[in-house]
């Protein structure tokens, strides 16, 4: 991507640090504080730079572009639960397969939010001064449909034809949605890592 820093063909994932006057940084605070504007302090902001997992997310764009000419693309929250897989995130991407250990009411994949004050509910600090971590995530939606509990897959968009082409995620309403659910780890890519704490007296920035 052009607004990455120069990577190290070495380093299997790189974390650049977002200074707090940048214009990523305002970005990405921004979205943050639209939904969580008192009792959350940010303490940094990463850009994560994994040129492995980001060929999968754009290999796959290719690929859904292929049979549509426009998928819908959107930044959306991802709030973990075990601040210790932090790092293997950094790595290998969410796993579907325990992202939705929380609530899987929409289906077996992984989880992403519209709203910050939403991921934040299933952020847990560790020892480190209670510090969270929420992630700003690229997902590749696509095409979607209303999401149910036994869903291992989005399903077909055609019932009559199973094996006809399927929905790309799916959302807890059609009108108005506000939680995606992705079952295939190439459709998200995370893009940014949120550290934060809270502090009751913190007000967002203006």
């Amino acid at each position: 991507p052009s607004d990455w820093t120069p990577v190290d063909p070495l380093q299997e994932v790189e974390l650049i640090p977002m200074h707090p006057d940048s214009v990523p940084f305002h970005l990405v605070a921004s979205e943050f504080h639209k939904t969580l504007r008192e009792g959350r302090t940010i303490c940094d902001i990463f850009k994560i730079q994994n040129l492995f997992l980001w060929s999968k997310f754009f290999g796959k764009k290719q690929s859904m572009l292929k049979k549509s000419s426009v998928v819908k693309e959107l930044q959306l929250f991802h709030g973990t639960s075990d601040p210790y897989t932090v790092h293997a995130i950094f790595r290998q991407n969410f796993d579907p397969r325990v992202c939705g250990k929380n609530a899987t009411i929409y289906g077996k994949g992984s989880y992403f939010a519209l709203e910050a004050s939403l991921s934040d509910k299933y952020c847990r600090s560790g020892s480190q001064q209670d510090v969270k971590w929420m992630f700003l995530v690229r997902c590749l939606v696509g095409r979607y449909t209303k999401g149910k509990k036994d869903y291992t897959r989005p399903p077909p968009i055609n019932p009559s034809v199973p094996s006809g082409d399927l929905y790309d995620s799916c959302v807890d309403d059609l009108n108005k949605p506000t939680i995606y659910v992705l079952f295939d780890s190439d459709q998200y890519y995370p893009e940014y890592a949120i550290s934060y704490r809270l502090d009751e007296n913190a007000v967002a920035p203006m």
